[in-house]
């Protein structure tokens, strides 16, 4: 893009739907984005500027969500959408689209000129979602009824019956819902609850083909501090890492998957090797720690084209960092102006693959979003 090229920018007005602070948003593969609010996520279309959903279920003001990347859970693919959320009351909660929302979804998209993908309502199983009686959890109701067990997640346990579609099922809606059926037939069942933290969730994070989790919640101490690794296909923690000493304000695997970065309230940055073995199994080693910034490290975000990364921190500065090849040295190659605040956030995104360039945006905490920066490796 050069100088001269004119960028317009228009700004959309939606609703968060959860009528409280928004605390963080999350880009879905499709497009989807999901507000993190108080004790709900809200879940829009910005091309069509509607909620189409808001999701219960949280007994607390949720912290994080983040939409699942692989290919499988995108609209277009196979398989529904899946995020995870994270509140201050110590579990991760997995919710899925059902095949009523993703045929509403599609109309909306298309304009009512849609179609559904046969092969994706064949490959999408349930149908929609009952909050429950003491309105803990949505239920999910699935499309056959059944009275065997069946079996879900690829693995041997987990069994569960098929629930008989009732006769008010969840259906497609082909224009704005009014707030009851915003309520029933937009609903998405959770799917999975992750226990294991032993405080309030702060931050999550996915890999880039889908397969991992990584979450981390508050903490005052180092095993309060560890950051857990979830296997999505079965929902089972496959790590506990261990480096920080207080809160690991932020996750993100690197771009090739086999790097996961920390950094944390205690001031130090971690680098853990990920590596998944022929027969499955996740292995992974703390490779680096190094005390980045004198305060509290907010943010990081990795090259989307090499093992460079960047960290902000409330001392006001934006640190560049790389991993030399067959080395496991973390060296600083550059560090910006000293901002006017505490930078509280860092995003990193690729520009041109061929040349290899990319740019870096900052935020900080004052009035307006700060410096981008463009490097080319």
């Amino acid at each position: 893009m050069s100088e001269n090229t004119k960028v317009e920018a228009k700004r959309v007005f939606i609703g968060a739907g959860c009528n409280r602070v928004v605390n963080n948003v999350s880009w879905g593969a499709s497009g989807l984005v999901s507000f993190g609010a108080q004790n709900a996520v809200a879940i829009s279309a910005p091309k069509t500027a509607q909620i189409l959903t808001t999701l219960p279920g949280h007994k607390a003001s949720v912290n994080c969500t983040h939409w699942l990347p692989s290919s499988k859970f995108a609209f277009k693919g196979k398989g529904n959408h899946r995020f995870v959320s994270g509140a201050e009351e110590k579990v991760v909660r997995v919710f899925e689209a059902p095949l009523s929302f993703l045929k509403t979804l599609k109309h909306t998209c298309a304009g009512g000129e849609g179609s559904f993908p046969e092969d994706l309502q064949a490959d999408v199983q349930v149908l929609g979602a009952n909050m429950s009686a003491l309105g803990l959890s949505q239920k999910p109701i699935y499309l056959h009824s059944s009275s065997e067990p069946v079996e879900r997640n690829g693995g041997g346990e987990g069994l569960e019956r098929f629930e008989t579609v009732p006769e008010a099922a969840p259906a497609e809606l082909k224009e704005p819902p009014i707030e009851d059926q915003l309520a029933f037939h937009t609903l998405w069942p959770e799917s999975h609850k992750l226990y294991g933290h032993g405080n309030e969730l702060f931050s999550l994070c996915s890999n880039h083909n889908g397969s991992l989790v990584a979450s981390s919640c508050k903490a005052q101490s180092a095993s309060m501090a560890e950051i857990w690794l979830w296997e999505v296909w079965t929902w089972k923690a496959v790590g506990r890492l261990q480096s920080h000493s207080l809160t690991v304000t932020h996750l993100e695997f690197s771009y090739d998957d086999t790097l996961l970065l920390s950094v944390s309230r205690d001031r130090h940055f971690s680098v853990f090797s990920i590596q998944r073995a022929d027969n499955g199994e996740v292995s992974q080693k703390l490779m680096a720690k190094v005390e980045a910034h004198k305060r509290i490290i907010w943010a990081c975000s990795w090259n989307p084209f090499g093992h460079q990364f960047a960290t902000s921190s409330r001392d006001k500065t934006v640190k560049i960092w790389s991993i030399e090849k067959d080395t496991t040295r973390i060296r600083q190659i550059l560090a910006l102006p000293q901002f006017g605040s505490s930078v509280t956030a860092v995003a990193w995104t690729g520009l041109d693959h061929k040349e290899k360039s990319a740019r870096l945006c900052s935020g900080w905490d004052g009035d307006w979003p700060d410096r981008a920066v463009e490097r080319k490796d």
